[in-house]
């Protein structure tokens, strides 16, 4: 995976570059509701991986339950795997001490990320090794 740097929001980062096809359906859409496509995608994108970018439950969940629907991951883990898999996911997003706070001075966010990165891996480094292997 090749990093590069972004400039941006503290909460933006990018790992990899993709270009996508964007269909011009969904492009007029944009342009009727008034919303650039680029917006709604983050936005999805912010709630699908439980970012404290996102916008509140009910998006959270919505996209959550379209992720499950699609059947990805069906071939690697259980239904009950996947469904740990994503609460674990989200209770790490419930860590953000800013949830509770009424001033922010940036401090906090500094401190959860180097703490979210190291939790993030373990995370990751634990569900890639419980994958089934083909054959199982």
């Amino acid at each position: 995976m090749k990093r590069r740097k972004v400039k941006g929001k503290r909460c933006h980062s990018s790992w990899e570059h993709h270009e996508l096809r964007i269909p011009a359906q969904l492009r007029l859409l944009s342009r009727l509701l008034g919303v650039p496509v680029h917006r709604m995608l983050q936005e999805f994108i912010d709630h699908v991986s439980m970012d404290i970018c996102g916008r509140g439950d009910e998006q959270r969940s919505r996209a959550l339950s379209y992720l499950q629907s699609t059947g990805y991951g069906r071939q690697r883990y259980s239904a009950e795997q996947l469904g740990e898999l994503l609460e674990e996911l989200n209770a790490q997003r419930r860590e953000w001490p800013g949830y509770e706070q009424t001033h922010y001075d940036g401090v906090a966010l500094d401190r959860y990320q180097v703490h979210r990165r190291h939790r993030l891996w373990s995370w990751y480094s634990r569900w890639r090794n419980s994958q089934k292997r083909p054959g199982q």
